[in-house]
């Protein structure tokens, strides 16, 4: 038998076993095993894998990949050793990969820390690859309720180690327990989890073993209080990260991983649909009906005598009572668990995952809506439900409003009667002084009739004198204008005006080459017409706008702001609109901060001068939100846009292009804040009314078709973008032509479906295909052939390509520091990349310096405690 059969049999051995009885499997493990060698593997295994006694807790190591055992005479390292600069003073536990110990830092500075270390003997490529997922899912963590990656490295005898920050505390449940919580004051302790377990989502990481044991509670400050820490991310799943999918550390198909008793049913379901986002929703909704109850919700099933089969079957299909049904008296201190609780829990715990909250963030919500006395979402809709909780939440303004209520209506009888009395007094009198006032309003009346009939006289001959110069001037100027568009711009296009010594006929001359040779003329042609000249400024600089040339648009919008300021004044109406295209042009060439200034000042000067509900504040405020999300103030941004979209439906209605617009960008904006189920349902009701609205071809509706592809992938709906982003960049490079900048950004969320698909080779070819058509065009320096080239290096290093990597991330980083800043997000972000592309092909002195540029920046920017330190 070789070696490779042998593995596969203990494989095979190992997993019939999981599905026995301890009792039955001794007597299997006897008769089965070919030889003492084989056996011993087996039961190595076995006991690795948490199941040497017990299958209640089912630790990393199950799964149709089984692990090699550990060698014989692998020695665990002993206290006092030195690590590093780290020197072990206790060991704190072993898991299914790794043992974890205390251990006292000495440089650069003393502190006490949790150091991980490989298991002795579970050095096979499978073991090292979860330990290295595991240790770069920490180290993406930036959030206060996940405990921190502080530092990684291998010992003298080249075993993976990692170092975190030291969690001193009880299990939740335990804490819990231990201090006669309140159902209050544990649904606040789970807000916060739930807050930690979204932010490593939006990292792209499914944590998929959420228990009480994995969320510690840590006391800080004088008065103690407690502080959820999420640890243990051993068997974390990558989604949809570039740097992660797909990573050899990650889960195989087929495997079973977890613990039973909080196991969502997809994961204990072999071959099924896999995991996603849900699945943490439905471990922290049994963690939660643990709080409420004193048990979890798989509690009560045998699960010691059942075979893993059996096991895995009822997790699928059995629903547990609701905890009000199974508290335990006197587990939880103050009155019983209330009906929201109950509905919150048993929504998170939906066999169906459709039927969950769509994310941890969505449980939490629900969750302080219920501390904060609001509806909550998982209850039922009724209406006297939702008046009762706004009634008890608010009973000190019903009580004081219901006594001012009875106080009005005997004032209001009171009044009544008096003012009919005295009304009947009043009547005769006020007749005859109503009949006085009358003949002497007529007086007056006719005294202002020819006072105005004067005034209107002189106004018209005024009116009438203003309307003639100023049409005398628009018609001066619209004559200008006409000229220059039928001599100078059109006439270009005839073979005649274009023949010349130094040039041949053109017969398909390109509008683009139409305003490179008029443009030019304008200074000469209307010097002494300023007015004329501004005009055509401003259309030229629109035209190269929407041809995607920043910098000639830039050129000429500036040449437009200059000319209107001198001419009509820094806060004439013409000027400002000269102003917004200079901004868009900025924005395009990611000058964020001229593009900033200029868009808060109009928003300033409009928002007092005309109010907020006006056209051209809205406008203003539009640009700001665009500008917020192209510099990564992704909360920033979607707060503005909310604003917008909600004035623009009450003013303009649902319809209104300006309208549909807004609702467009905020779409794409909520997919930066983990809120892609928003993103799709708006995209698709815009996609519709454009559709209907402005037609199937507009490129308005087709940029909405693109994002809502771009929606679908966020969501791992990889087939529904697929087809949604081929057919509309095939119907884009019909109308717009294969340069338009709107072609390349569909063509990446193309690339970003290809590669979620696994189609690598696909994705590659693409990109590479579009970066050469964003160089050729002059647009490489833009955010969308940028983000191109981050993405492909991403590409490359997932396929082990290190010097294709290094070449494109290179390139990126050199555009971006001279463009956007070297400390700007997606600078950091490329530097990082481009770190990890060294550390691959094994240039280990030039990723360690890449890596700890972008970890002095960050921690610059966000302070010593808030960085993520990468391996």
């Amino acid at each position: 038998m070789t070696e490779a059969e042998r593995l596969r049999a203990v494989e095979e051995l190992c997993l019939r076993a999981l599905e026995m009885g301890v009792e039955e499997r001794a007597g299997f493990l006897r008769d089965a095993c070919g030889d003492e060698r084989m056996r011993s593997e087996v039961e190595s295994l076995l006991a690795a894998a948490g199941f040497a006694d017990s299958l209640f807790q089912v630790p990393a190591a199950i799964g149709l990949r089984v692990e090699a055992a550990p060698e014989p005479g692998a020695s665990v390292p002993a206290m006092g050793q030195q690590i590093g600069p780290y020197r072990l003073l206790e060991r704190l536990g072993e898991g299914g990969m790794g043992v974890v110990f205390r251990a006292s830092q000495t440089e650069p500075v003393r502190r006490e820390v949790a150091l991980k270390i490989v298991r002795p003997g579970l050095d096979s490529a499978l073991v090292a690859a979860r330990f290295s997922a595991e240790r770069q899912a920490l180290a993406m963590m930036d959030h206060p309720n996940i405990a921190r990656v502080v530092d990684a490295g291998t010992t003298a005898s080249d075993r993976a180690y990692f170092v975190m920050e030291l969690v001193r505390g009880q299990s939740i449940t335990s804490y819990c327990k231990t201090h006669e919580l309140s159902v209050r004051q544990r649904v606040e302790l789970m807000i916060p989890v739930c807050r930690a377990i979204q932010h490593a989502h939006q990292n792209g990481v499914i944590h998929r073993d959420i228990k009480p044991s994995n969320i510690l509670i840590a006391t800080t400050g004088p008065d103690g209080e407690p502080v959820p820490k999420v640890i243990d991310f051993g068997i974390a799943k990558a989604a949809g990260n570039p740097l992660t999918e797909g990573h050899a550390g990650f889960t195989q198909a087929f495997d079973i991983l977890g613990t039973l008793e909080y196991m969502s049913p997809e994961q204990a379901e072999p071959g099924g649909p896999g995991v996603d986002v849900r699945s943490d929703v439905y471990s922290l909704g049994a963690v939660l009906y643990e709080l409420l109850c004193g048990q979890p919700p798989m509690a009560g099933l045998n699960l010691r005598e059942a075979s893993l089969t059996t096991l895995l079957k009822r997790i699928q299909e059995e629903t547990p009572a609701p905890p009000s049904q199974r508290a335990g008296r006197g587990s939880i201190r103050g009155r019983a668990v209330p009906a929201e609780c109950d509905w919150i829990a048993m929504k998170a715990l939906e066999k169906e995952r459709e039927r969950r909250y769509e994310s941890p963030a969505a449980l939490g919500r629900d969750l302080q809506s219920y501390l904060d006395g609001l509806p909550v979402e998982a209850g039922p809709p009724s209406a006297l439900y939702r008046m009762g909780k706004l009634a008890r939440r608010y009973r000190a303004w019903v009580a004081t409003a219901a006594v001012f209520l009875l106080l009005l209506i005997s004032a209001t009888v009171v009044s009544l009667s008096l003012a009919v009395r005295a009304n009947r007094a009043e009547q005769a009198a006020l007749a005859e002084r109503d009949r006085a006032r009358l003949a002497e309003q007529r007086a007056r009346t006719e005294r202002d009739h020819a006072i105005k009939a004067e005034a209107d006289a002189r106004e018209a001959q005024s009116l009438t004198l203003r309307e003639k110069s100023r049409a005398d001037g628009e018609s001066a100027t619209a004559q200008a204008i006409a000229r220059f568009l039928q001599d100078d711009l059109l006439a270009r296009a005839s073979p005649s005006a274009q023949a010349g010594p130094a040039a041949a006929p053109d017969p398909n001359l390109t509008v683009r080459t139409l305003l490179e040779r008029s443009a030019g003329t304008l200074a000469a042609k209307f010097q002494d017409q300023p007015a004329v000249r501004a005009s055509l400024e401003h259309t030229i600089a629109n035209a190269y706008l929407d041809l995607g040339l920043f910098p000639q648009a830039r050129e000429h919008a500036q040449q437009a702001v200059e000319l209107r300021r001198k001419n009509l004044g820094a806060r004439h109406p013409l000027t400002f609109a000269s102003m917004d295209r200079l901004a868009l042009a900025y924005r395009s060439e990611n000058q964020f901060a001229a593009a900033e200034k200029i868009w808060q000042e109009l928003y300033e000067h409009r928002r007092t001068a005309l109010g907020e509900s006006h056209p051209d504040t809205l406008h203003s405020m539009h640009s700001l939100a665009a500008l917020y999300r192209s510099q990564g103030k992704n909360a920033q941004a979607v707060t503005l846009y909310e604003r917008v979209w909600k004035i623009r439906r009450q003013v303009l209605g649902f319809d209104h292009p300006e309208t549909m617009r807004t609702a467009n960008n905020l779409a794409y904006a909520y997919l930066f804040v983990a809120r892609a189920a928003e993103a799709a349902k708006v995209h698709e009701d815009n996609v519709a009314r454009r559709r209907r609205v402005l037609g199937p071809d507009h490129p308005d509706t087709l940029q909405s078709m693109s994002n809502l592809g771009l929606a679908y992938e966020n969501q791992g709906r990889y087939d529904e973008a697929r087809r949604l982003l081929e057919e509309t960049l095939a119907t884009q490079r019909r109308i717009l032509g294969g340069t338009h900048f709107s072609v390349l950004s569909t063509a990446l969320n193309l690339g970003r479906v290809l590669f979620g698909q696994r189609r690598f080779e696909e994705a590659q070819s693409l990109l590479r295909e579009m970066l050469r058509v964003a160089r050729e065009s002059g647009q490489e320096k833009s955010p969308v052939a940028l983000t191109m080239m981050n993405n492909l290096g991403l590409y490359y290093i997932d396929g082990q390509r290190p010097e294709l990597a290094v070449e494109i991330l290179g390139g990126a980083l050199a555009i971006q520091r001279e463009n956007i800043g070297p400390e700007h997000p997606d600078t950091l972000r490329t530097l990082l990349n481009l770190g990890n592309a060294y550390r691959l092909s094994r240039d280990y002195t030039k990723a360690e310096q890449l890596i700890l540029e972008a970890v002095e920046a960050r921690r610059r920017n966000e302070g010593e405690d808030q960085f993520a330190t990468l391996h």
